[in-house]
């Protein structure tokens, strides 16, 4: 496990850990709050931005329970402190999961591509560092986006896990394959372009109105959650902050491009509505074709597929290095 070595940066005295839960069937989400709880009172920090979930690919060959998701957050946690997130995450697995469970938990911390560089980053050894810290971060984001649309292996988890020496991913269990789902939405989380941030946020606190400016509701996210959120269109483009949004109580968030994300559709009165945590929920879950489709106008874009409702006709399609992400909701794309 010897390619990546991470130097403590000097300069801060805590680092980015990402923590992945999965294997626990109905009780993944109960485990990752209960975990991000507790981390946050041992350690007087706030989670980033909140707890993502991560849809993977379903198939009859594959054994889980539930919706196969996995859970996945993240905090600046003092320097050296991975270990015992680790244990307080397993002393809360123990307790919630039964014997017909197979749990994993991911540990990973973060290794900044210039940590420890500086000084030799002109050298052949720095720029060769730099290199495979790249290439390994690369490789885990890669292993998460193929977790969505196909069956992967706990060989290939372990293979990718050994890029990363100080990486703590252990699971349990007959299989212990609740690794690779706990891997891999460590990767999607990384990676920023897919999850579903769990629960939903009560807007109208914002405002004794029913409506209001982006940039008005932009502060109330800031003061109520300590969030920084982009209010976008279903193809994740920004919206300006001039634009006007209804009020609703449970709007939902996305993880895309790196941030929290409130997805919004435009109605016939020129005003915006965020989508609620309900609307995401149902589209999870129902099977055949997406009811977020919207066929793309450029027909160039579209390729061959003028007429079919399939991922690369749609709108919302995200391009990726192995196929497709959908950018309306975070579906497998299959």
């Amino acid at each position: 496990m010897a390619i990546i070595v991470r130097e403590q940066r000097e300069s801060s005295q805590y680092e980015k850990v990402y923590i992945g839960i999965d294997g626990a069937g109905s009780a993944t989400e109960t485990i990752a709050k209960e975990a991000a709880g507790r981390l946050s009172e041992e350690f007087g920090l706030l989670i980033n931005m909140g707890i993502t979930s991560h849809q993977f690919f379903q198939d009859q060959s594959i054994s889980f329970k539930e919706n196969n998701t996995a859970m996945c957050f993240d905090f600046d946690l003092p320097i050296g402190s991975a270990a015992r997130a680790d244990e307080i995450c397993w002393e809360i697995v123990h307790a919630a999961c039964d014997s017909s469970a197979d749990p994993g938990v991911c540990i990973l911390t973060l290794c900044m591509e210039d940590d420890g560089l500086r000084e030799d980053v002109a050298t052949h050894a720095g720029r060769e560092r730099k290199t495979k810290i790249k290439e390994a971060y690369r490789e885990l984001i890669r292993f998460g986006q193929t977790a969505k649309r196909e069956r992967v292996t706990l060989e290939r988890a372990l293979e990718t896990a050994e890029l990363f020496p100080e990486i703590i991913l252990k699971g349990e269990g007959l299989a212990g394959r609740g690794r690779i789902g706990a891997f891999a939405c460590v990767g999607l989380r990384v990676g920023g372009d897919d999850g579903k941030f769990l629960g939903a946020y009560d807007m109208t606190q914002f405002s004794i109105r029913s409506f209001g400016s982006v940039a008005q509701y932009i502060g109330g996210f800031r003061a109520n959650y300590d969030i920084d959120p982009l209010f976008a269109d279903r193809s994740c483009s920004a919206l300006g902050f001039h634009e006007r949004l209804h009020l609703i109580p449970d709007a939902a968030g996305i993880l895309d491009g790196g941030r929290f994300t409130v997805v919004c559709a435009l109605g016939g009165d020129d005003m915006w509505t965020p989508y609620a945590e309900k609307d995401f929920n149902q589209m999870r879950s129902k099977k055949g074709s997406c009811d977020f489709f919207e066929m793309d106008p450029d027909e160039i874009e579209r390729f061959q597929e003028t007429k079919r409702r399939v991922c690369s006709a749609c709108l919302y399609r995200k391009l990726t290095d192995d196929g497709y992400v959908c950018v309306a909701g975070h579906t497998p794309v299959k």
